[in-house]
C-alpha cells in the first residue's frame, strides 16, 4: 500500500489519530494503514470485544500506543461528551468513518432506528469535527477524512435516510474544507463505491464481483491526501461526472437499479 507523504512528514510520535468505526470493513483498513506509519490510535466503535482485541493487536504488532473507546456514535449527548473530552488531546488526524444503513421503503422501519442512521452519519461527524478543528487549527497542521458513499450524488429509492445523510456529509464536509483552505490543514471526502464489509452483511445484501475491498478504498484515500475528492472507483468517477446532466427523474431511478444490481438484491 501506498502513503502520502503528508503524514510522515507531519504527524509528530506524541500526535494522535481518531479513527470512527474501526472494528470491521474501510474503518478497520484506515486503523491499520495509520497504525503502520506509527501513529498512535484513538479507535471508537460499538463493538466492545473485537475493539480491545484490536487494542492489543494493534500495539504489538507496530508499537504504538492505542486507546479503545467503546462509543455508541447513536447517542447524542455521550458522543458530545466523549468529544469535548478529545478535544484536550494533541489530535491531528480525524477520519470519521463509522456508519450505517437501512433498506427497503421508508415504512419498513421504526422512526427510531432512521433517527440512528441520522446521528452516525450525520450528527456524530459535525460533533467530532467541531470539537477537534480547534487543536488543528491552533498548530497549523492536521488532517480530516470523511467517509461517505457514492451514493451521495443521488437520491436512491430503498435506501434514501442512508443516501440523504451521505448527501449532507458531502455538503458539509466539503463546506467546511474550503473555509479551512489557509490553515494547513488536509480535508479529504471519500466516495467509495459498494465496498464488501460486513456493513451490508447486516442488511441481507451479497455485494457482487465488482465490489472494492476495503484496502483499495484506503489505499486510494492515502495515496494523496492533498485530493480533496477521492473516488476510488474509476466507473463511479464517470457517473458522478454525468449525473447532474441527466434528467433528475432518470437519475434517481438508474442509481437505484444500479445499486441493486450491485447489491445483488
Amino acid at each position: 500500500m501506498q502513503f502520502s507523504s503528508w503524514i510522515k512528514e507531519n504527524i509528530e510520535s506524541t500526535d494522535w489519530a481518531v479513527v470512527t468505526g474501526t472494528t470491521s470493513g474501510i474503518g478497520k483498513e484506515y486503523a491499520e494503514a495509520l497504525a503502520k506509519l506509527g501513529c498512535n490510535l484513538i479507535c471508537i466503535s460499538n463493538e466492545p470485544d473485537p475493539l480491545a482485541a484490536q487494542k492489543s493487536e494493534l500495539e504489538s504488532k507496530y508499537s504504538i500506543r492505542v486507546r479503545d473507546i467503546f462509543l455508541d456514535l447513536a447517542d447524542v449527548e455521550k458522543t458530545k461528551a466523549i468529544a469535548a473530552s478529545l478535544a484536550k488531546e494533541p489530535i491531528k488526524i480525524l477520519i470519521n468513518n463509522a456508519g450505517f444503513g437501512l433498506k427497503g421503503p421508508l415504512q419498513s422501519h421504526p422512526v427510531e432506528d432512521y433517527i440512528d442512521v441520522i446521528n452516525v452519519n450525520a450528527v456524530a461527524p459535525v460533533i467530532l469535527t467541531r470539537a477537534l478543528l480547534p487543536g488543528m487549527q491552533s498548530c497549523g497542521r492536521g488532517l480530516v477524512i470523511h467517509v461517505a458513499s457514492i451514493n451521495a450524488v443521488v437520491p436512491i429509492p430503498n435506501n434514501q435516510v442512508y443516501t440523504a445523510t451521505k448527501a449532507f456529509c458531502f455538503s458539509y464536509a466539503a463546506a467546511v474544507g474550503r473555509e479551512n483552505k489557509n490553515t494547513g490543514i488536509r480535508f479529504q471526502l471519500v466516495l467509495p463505491s459498494t465496498t464488501k464489509t460486513p456493513f451490508h452483511d447486516r442488511q441481507g445484501a451479497h455485494p457482487g464481483k465488482s465490489a472494492m475491498l476495503p484496502s483499495a478504498v484506503v489505499e486510494a484515500s492515502l495515496r494523496d491526501v492533498n485530493q480533496s475528492f477521492c473516488i476510488p472507483h474509476r466507473g463511479d468517477r464517470f457517473l458522478a461526472s454525468i449525473f447532474p446532466f441527466l434528467p433528475r427523474v432518470f437519475a434517481i431511478d438508474l442509481a437505484g437499479y444500479i445499486l441493486k444490481k450491485r447489491l445483488g438484491v
